[in-house]
């Protein structure tokens, strides 16, 4: 009988191969693990980035949103221009004869118990509900506007198109070396302030001043 023996030679590399045999699978999984991680890697930031795109659209709709607060204010002020509705406090239109000190807090919900709503309060087709709270821009409150700033006076912020103002408006007339022929009563500036309420919790605050006859 032949008797064979195997040198140490060929047994150290049939050893060696049995030993790589279940190297290639534990790499393969380690492998599947990483191109998992990363796949639910780049589906996090792809829901992150339509999520934050969301957030400005309506965030830019709020902001597009605002002026139709800022009309329905101005309207009012219009609306009340004769007399002297525009020279007292009247909180229940959101209306205030003079500036607060210190400003207020204009997105703390308690600086806006009281607002006028825009629309009853009703939500337009974007989902937006706004609101609006308008400032004459003097240091007095219930003191008409003298159109002085010394002594005792109702200090307001005014443009004085009187005498060579830069304001102009058409039918003017001028005389060369003089200002203004035809003099006009100084013109009050009033703050509107505009909260607009949308989906997703957004909130814009927008602020608008408007110079008006005193």
């Amino acid at each position: 009988m032949l008797n064979t023996k195997s040198s140490p030679a060929s047994r150290s590399r049939r050893d060696l191969k049995h030993s790589q045999n279940g190297v290639v699978l534990f790499i393969s999984l380690i492998v599947l693990v990483a191109m998992s991680l990363a796949g639910i890697a780049l589906l996090r930031s792809v829901d992150t980035t339509v999520l934050v795109s969301g957030n400005i659209a309506l965030k830019q709709s709020g902001v597009l949103g605002a002026d139709k607060g800022t009309q329905a204010a101005i309207a009012w002020l219009e609306a009340n221009i004769s007399g002297a509705t525009l020279q007292s406090t009247n909180p229940s239109v959101a209306y205030f004869s003079s500036l607060p000190l210190p400003d207020a807090d204009w997105f703390a919900d308690a600086t806006w118990v009281g607002a006028q709503d825009v629309n009853g309060g009703v939500a337009d087709s974007a989902g937006n509900k706004m609101s609006y709270i308008i400032h004459r821009q003097c240091k007095l409150s219930n003191t008409a506007y003298d159109g002085t700033s010394s002594g005792i006076a109702n200090q307001c912020a005014a443009i004085d198109e009187s005498v060579g103002g830069s304001v102009l408006t058409e039918g003017d007339s001028f005389r060369a070396g003089v200002g203004n022929v035809f003099a006009r009563a100084k013109k009050v500036y009033y703050r509107i302030t505009t909260r607009v309420k949308g989906p997703r919790n957004t909130v814009s605050i927008i602020q608008t001043t408007v110079a008006l006859q005193a």
